[in-house]
């Protein structure tokens, strides 16, 4: 097996291969054997329970799909919001998946002509279809009316490989006519739109590249049976591929954030399979490269326990990864690591109530969630902690975003699992959270990341850095004379010290964040140390801040929970069902009830979130005592905050 982007081959031999290799798909046909397999798992049964009553339901087999009204598209453009487009956008593409699934676990509704299921099933596959432009109005640039047929977004891309993937598993379902406009579409307005078009993201060193790649060349190997056209688009992707890896860290690290890397590189993991499979094994995208392996686990290295993920960057605090990628990537490369999370996150998502309404369950979510079960998952219960008392506590660093985790268990049995950052203020999908951290116990996020809020045109624009989820205010961070972190690479952070000492007895992370902050800080200097004893139960937070002169310093610590209390002015509480967290000031100084700091207040902040509410969060206030509230005059503050759980 040969690596299609370390020896790229002539045209000619693309073409000689494609000639002897007619279209193979990794998902089996319509009345597979595998399907019904896939569909009589014990584990499975909740899951497709759930899609078949909705299926089947006459309010939804029987109903239109929501209508995409020309309002809708023009809205993105007049206003600069996406979530009402895109609510109805997706919830489509969910309804025919749900469809699709339903008919393949009952094939006799299929050779029923009168079948309401089946007409149920073309009836959404032609609506969508028929859509006039598949990609998202705000990613087409060019007209007010939002619409443009020629534009290959993500999600053009992902309704292209749609189209073919119901082609090849349907190809005795769909009538032929249907079947015919189908493909006469893929081939003028995708691929030969691709050969001609150089598209920006063709050279993109984030998600974008791999998405729209494997949306365009995966449709191409799953239908398609022109040699000239195979190698003309494997060719031409080829060159442009590479640029996708070059975006992670040689530490395998992804700067997007966990949900980003599991569909960039989920989509270069599928478009892996598809090229293997198409070309009989000859070619791969993952042959010979051990960077591959690092960016594979990279994954489970930051996945926390609860279904929650280190959400550094735009990242939802509750996405679970895809247990089909990471059960793929387990297996393919003999990755345990990622066999574990992939069965810890299969059992989550397939244990009741099951959530058929969660944006990305389309088709190829519940595709490979049926066929590409984990194996025992039967067995297991979801929140099974990541680490036992003492194990993988040292846990792991990756030096190209400074970010490191901390997970263990301590003497109770209760999960501690700390993340902190230093990196830089220009990464992708970036924020201004240089020296930032988290603190989750038994799955609770104690000290918070807002990640991902709503996306909308300010967001992406220079109005980026007043939205809450994106600025230094929003994260865990203090405030210096005022001032916050600016964008930027130049702002940034030293790891001084990131220990990876198994069976030490205090975990470090030690970073220098002077430069994240701009002149207008007058920041001599400020060292942020955290640690974790997982056994003990005890992390240590200690800010250390130097000025040039006299100034003010706010620091503090971001959390969703609402039941936070100031109890003395060196103890704070946070109090959840199960567990009760204390954050105490330590202080030398003789007279304890006058620490040096002290908690001054709670602040609460607004958010919009990814689902369009707005969410509150609450900004714990650390500041020098007897300086009030933002009053100037210190020239250094040092703070070390211990933080238990109240037995």
């Amino acid at each position: 097996m040969q690596n299609l982007l370390r020896t790229p081959p002539a045209r000619d031999a693309l073409h000689a291969l494609f000639r002897q290799s007619p279209p193979l798909s990794p998902l089996p046909p319509f009345g597979d054997p595998r399907w019904t397999t896939a569909f009589t798992a014990p584990a499975a049964g909740p899951a497709l329970a759930a899609i078949t009553r909705l299926a089947t339901d006459p309010a939804e087999r029987d109903a239109p799909l929501p209508e995409l009204t020309d309002a809708l598209y023009r809205d993105y453009a007049a206003t600069g919001t996406r979530i009402r487009f895109e609510k109805p956008y997706f919830a489509r593409r969910r309804r025919l998946a749900r469809a699709a699934i339903a008919l393949l676990a009952s094939p006799d509704a299929a050779r029923d002509p009168q079948s309401p299921l089946l007409r149920s099933f073309i009836d959404k596959l032609e609506d969508i279809f028929a859509e006039g432009s598949w990609a998202l109005p705000a990613h087409v640039h060019d007209t007010p009316s939002g619409r443009d047929p020629l534009v290959i977004d993500l999600f053009a891309a992902e309704t292209a490989h749609l189209m073919a993937e119901l082609l090849s598993v349907f190809a005795d379902i769909i009538p032929p006519d249907q079947q015919a406009i189908i493909r006469k579409k893929l081939r003028r307005d995708i691929f030969e739109n691709y050969l001609a078009t150089d598209c920006w993201w063709m050279l993109a060193t984030n998600n974008w590249n791999a998405v729209c790649h494997q949306g365009v060349l995966g449709a191409a190997l799953t239908i398609e049976d022109d040699p000239d056209l195979l190698a003309a688009l494997v060719e031409k992707a080829a060159r442009h591929l590479p640029a996708f890896l070059d975006g992670f860290g040689d530490d395998g690290a992804c700067s997007e954030g966990p949900a980003y890397w599991d569909y960039g590189f989920g989509w270069f993991a599928l478009l892996n399979e598809q090229l293997e499979t198409r070309t009989r094994g000859e070619w791969s995208l993952f042959a010979g490269d051990e960077k591959i392996r690092r960016i594979a686990a990279y994954g489970p290295a930051m996945s926390l326990h609860g279904g929650h993920v280190v959400n550094f960057a735009d990242c939802r605090p509750d996405c679970v990864l895809r247990p089909s990628t990471l059960q793929y990537l387990g297996a393919t490369l003999d990755l345990p690591d990622c066999l574990r999370q992939a069965g810890e996150n299969y059992t989550r998502l397939a244990t009741p109530p099951v959530d058929c309404d969660f944006q990305r369950t389309d088709f190829l979510f519940w595709s490979r969630f049926f066929l590409r079960p984990p194996a025992g998952t039967h067995h297991s219960k979801p929140g099974t902690p990541n680490a036992k008392p003492g194990e993988d506590a040292a846990g792991v660093f990756l030096p190209s975003l400074g970010v490191r985790v901390i997970r263990g268990r301590d003497r109770h049995g209760n999960t501690w699992e700390l993340a902190a950052k230093g990196g830089h203020n220009a990464e992708h999908h970036n924020h201004n959270d240089v020296g930032n951290f988290l603190l989750h116990i038994n799955g609770i996020p104690f000290v918070a990341e807002i990640g991902m809020p709503e996306y909308n045109a300010a967001y992406f624009s220079e109005k980026r850095y007043s939205i809450l989820a994106a600025r230094t205010l929003g994260h865990s961070l203090p405030l210096i004379n005022g001032c916050e972190q600016a964008a930027g690479a130049e702002f940034s952070a030293t790891v001084r010290h990131a220990g990876l000492t198994p069976g030490a007895t205090f975990l470090p992370f030690e970073a220098d964040l002077t430069r994240a902050w701009p002149a207008a800080a007058n920041c001599k200097s400020f060292i942020r140390g955290l640690s974790l004893d997982p056994h003990a139960g005890v992390c240590l937070w200690t800010d250390t801040i130097h000025l040039n002169g006299p100034g003010t310093v706010e620091s503090g610590f971001i959390t969703d929970s609402e039941h936070v209390t100031i109890e003395s002015p060196a103890v704070l509480v946070i109090r959840e069902p199960g567990a009760t967290l204390e954050f105490r000031i330590r202080t030398d100084a003789p007279d304890t009830t006058t620490p040096p700091c002290a908690w001054t207040r709670i602040e609460t902040h607004p958010c919009s979130m990814p689902d369009g509410t707005s969410r509150s969060w609450r900004r714990a206030i650390l500041a020098p005592s007897g300086t009030g509230n933002q009053a100037a005059g210190i020239t250094g503050f040092s703070a070390t905050v211990k933080i238990t759980l109240r037995a």
